[in-house]
């Protein structure tokens, strides 16, 4: 971030922001759409087949399938669901700390309460980085768990 700040590297909200977008489970939604979609949908399949495991091998009604198909939607749109929530929450703390005008950090093991007031030329560039790369992602997010429970309010009325 710069010289004088007194945040541990790895506690310094652009590098933190660096570290999300690089980790394997949290870049994908900063991805292009067709990438972030795969991402979906290999999610959404493992959440169904492990929901579809766990409905047969329960004893549920072999002669209603279409009950069980959609018990494996739902169980699938319920990980799908868990996951874009743990997604969403990674990035929206991230913002919240590249918004800020103070960072609170540590610099112990221990929990000391250290506040750094950011300088205006690092407070504009983590605002920046927040509203111009951060927020689109959270929107995004919002959007596939708006489309998801729409598809889920659907799913319990033909039920």
């Amino acid at each position: 971030m710069c010289s004088f700040c007194p945040i541990p590297t790895e506690q310094q909200p652009l590098n933190e922001y660096q570290i999300l977008n690089n980790s394997f489970l949290f870049y994908w939604p900063s991805q292009k759409f067709e990438i972030y979609l795969f991402y979906l949908s290999i999610v959404y399949l493992l959440g169904f087949l492990l929901t579809l495991t766990i409905v047969l091998n329960n004893g549920f009604n072999l002669s209603k399938p279409l009950d069980i198909i959609l018990n494996a939607i739902m169980g699938g749109n319920f990980i799908l669901i868990l996951d874009l929530c743990r997604l969403y929450l990674g990035w929206s703390y991230i913002c919240q700390r590249l918004l800020s005008a103070t960072v609170s950090y540590e610099e112990s093991g221990w929990y000391d309460g250290q506040v750094w007031v950011k300088p205006s030329e690092v407070l504009i560039k983590d605002r920046l980085v927040g509203i111009y790369q951060v927020r689109p992602i959270l929107d995004r997010l919002k959007q596939t768990l708006g489309f998801i429970f729409l598809f889920l309010g659907f799913l319990v009325l033909i039920h």
